[in-house]
């Protein structure tokens, strides 16, 4: 009974404290990556700090370099700072990747990795790290004539490196694998099972110290959901055979649901116990696996009032994916099949706002296209460029508000995701400011209307009810001549909710 009431009291304190490094940790940019920090005891009171690599395969360049061989070139940077901003660890690597064929699987159960490890001494530090994709060359926004590549990144991760008990029993801090081969092991910086790997696989190392004399070792595992609730149950009994000894654990998760949970493994003998714990999680959903971070958000961003959004970018992704997935359940049109029509349309529509509508700021982004997206293509667009004789928008903007009334809200329609830029509407016949008429005298500077029949073909139930007589009209206005176009009068007030 006293063993069972210490393992309660440990799965309740573990629960509470989620430790720096327990989140997964991803950069982006052009593309995602992700990496793992695993602590190991070792020497003169160091931690051997494991570090991983990933990178899906699927938004990186695959070259043609044969008949039959593809490769992939990455540059990687990666460094760990201590407390006081001084750098203990810095290196750069390179990951060539060849393949017979470019790889088949458009989601993250596809990709290329690294592993490497540093020596350091308990506390806290700040990771940095940078990916370049050496194939992938793009074109910078205000110099076509410049190139760079195709970069992703992340500054500033906290990261914990826990110091170890001096006497007993010790874990490391387990490794998620996502597939073993032989004695060699695919590591899983993901941190992601479910639909492409039901099976959650691990690797943990045992140390026992001198002072301690047993013949057997109790290891055990248990999965826990966000309530702190075992869900999973697994231990083993294994002879002590060396003061080292290495544990590599499998579990089917295939019966949890999507969501974020935790792995707690604890190794026991003669009194002796010691615990330790990682973060991940569960996925069902092919959506999911192949949409990267940045589209998530901005699947949410639309979709979720501002309460909600800020609650799902907290949220771990198998978290955030159980969110949306009941969302877009509740917006199927025939539930009763396998094909979800409104989420095809939303995704169709999102690639063809990032085609179309983008220009400094990503497409689906834009006030045209978040709205594109909402309520499809609009019957009617009248397009107008301010002349350059013009002084002000007064002339152009009585030809359109003589033929269609416009009412005009003042409101900020975008406010995320991080990068999104954030305006106040403005009725543009109250604005004096003279237009940036680009150089040369050229023309800058123009208008969108766009006409809806009725109210075009709304995804979300609230855009379905809102009737119009006339016909909803959207003004979008182009002050710059730079092709950033904002909502500057719409016919309904479509935005007091």
């Amino acid at each position: 009974m006293k063993r069972l009431f210490s393992f309660t009291i440990l799965l309740f304190s573990l629960a509470l404290s989620v430790p720096l490094n327990g989140a997964v940790i991803r950069g982006e940019g052009d593309f995602e990556f992700y990496i793992d920090l695993s602590a190991f005891p070792s020497e003169n009171g160091k931690v051997t700090e494991l570090i991983q690599i990933s990178v899906p395969t699927r938004d990186i360049e695959y070259k043609k370099v044969g008949d039959h061989l593809y490769k992939a070139l990455l540059e990687l940077e990666v460094s760990l700072r201590d407390s006081h901003k001084q750098v203990v660890f810095s290196k750069g690597y390179r990951i060539k990747d060849e393949r017979d064929s470019k790889p088949a699987a458009k989601d993250i159960s596809s990709f290329v990795y690294l592993t490497d490890s540093c020596r350091v001494y308990p506390g806290n530090y700040t990771l940095d790290a940078r990916v370049k994709d050496l194939n992938n060359k793009k074109g910078n926004a205000f110099s076509i004539l410049k190139r760079s590549y195709a970069v992703s990144r992340l500054s500033n991760i906290p990261v914990k490196v826990p110091e170890f008990p001096a006497r007993g029993i010790v874990l490391s801090e387990p490794v998620l694998v996502w597939s073993k081969r032989g004695e060699r092991f695919v590591p899983n910086p993901m941190r992601i099972y479910g639909l492409r790997n039901d099976t959650l696989t691990y690797f943990v190392r045992a140390y026992m110290k001198t002072s301690v004399k047993a013949d057997s070792i109790d290891l055990r595992t248990d999965v826990l959901d966000y309530k702190g609730v075992v869900v999973l149950h697994d231990s083993v009994r294994a002879g002590v055979i060396a003061p080292m000894m290495s544990f590599v654990r499998s579990i089917d998760i295939s019966a949890i649901p999507a969501g974020q949970y935790r792995l707690i493994v604890e190794a026991g003998l003669e009194g002796a116990y010691h615990s330790t714990a990682k973060d991940f999680n569960v996925s069902w959903e092919l959506m999911n696996w192949q949409k990267p971070q940045r589209e998530l958000l901005v699947e949410a961003r639309i979709l979720l009032d501002d309460e909600q959004y800020e609650t799902f970018k907290k949220n771990s992704l198998g978290e955030q994916e159980s969110m949306l997935d009941s969302l877009w359940r509740k917006l199927d049109p025939t539930p009763h099949t396998a094909k979800n029509e409104a989420f095809e349309k939303f995704m169709a529509r999102l690639r063809y706002a990032d085609n179309n509508f983008g220009s400094l700021t990503r497409g689906a982004l834009t006030d045209r296209g978040i709205l594109y997206i909402r309520f499809g293509p609009p019957d009617e667009i009248i397009k107008q460029v301010v002349p350059n004789s013009g002084d002000d928008l007064t002339e152009a903007m009585d030809k359109l508000t003589d033929r269609y009334k416009i009412v005009v809200h003042s409101f900020t329609l975008r406010q995320g995701p991080p990068g999104a830029r954030r305006h106040s509407m403005n009725y543009i016949k109250d604005s004096q400011s003279k237009l940036f008429r680009g150089f040369a005298g050229s023309d800058a500077g123009a208008y969108e209307l766009w006409i809806y029949n009725v109210n075009g073909d709304p995804i979300l139930k609230k855009d379905r009810v809102m009737t119009v007589a006339s016909g909803l009209r959207l003004l979008f206005e182009d002050k710059d001549g730079f092709g950033e176009y904002d909502l500057v009068g719409t016919s309904e007030d479509m935005f007091s909710d």
